[in-house]
């Protein structure tokens, strides 16, 4: 049976499964720390993970927002990207750990365009 997508449901929750085994990954985030920001049951979202099971689109909505992610990011198969170092990881792991002020600025700086010399 086809999704939305036009894929095979069995063929989804592998690419949604992979996909959010990635993400919580490169975010630092358990399993466990998931399903208590979502309000569910660890199980649900182990079950997630092993593609077992896919979420309904709320929830898609909602782990979005956690991993700060777009639904792309977590339902579409992506091509081939190159793994990031360790290093980048580290960093980007030390950011998501920041309180949202500091997050704020952070994403601020990053916004500003530099000004051009005259």
């Amino acid at each position: 049976m086809k999704n939305g997508f036009g894929i095979d449901e069995d063929a989804y929750k592998a690419i949604f499964a992979k996909n959010l085994r990635d993400w919580l990954y490169v975010r630092d985030i358990s399993q466990r720390e998931l399903a208590d920001k979502l309000g569910v049951s660890p199980t649900i979202v182990s079950a997630w993970c092993r593609g077992e099971k896919s979420p309904r689109m709320s929830k898609v909505d909602l782990i979005c927002q956690v991993l700060n992610v777009k639904r792309s990011d977590l339902m579409l198969e992506k091509d081939e990207v190159p793994e990031p170092s360790d290093e980048a990881i580290a960093l980007a792991r030390q950011i998501m750990r920041l309180d949202a002020y500091r997050k704020a600025l952070i994403e601020s700086i990053i916004n500003t365009e530099p000004e051009t010399k005259k």
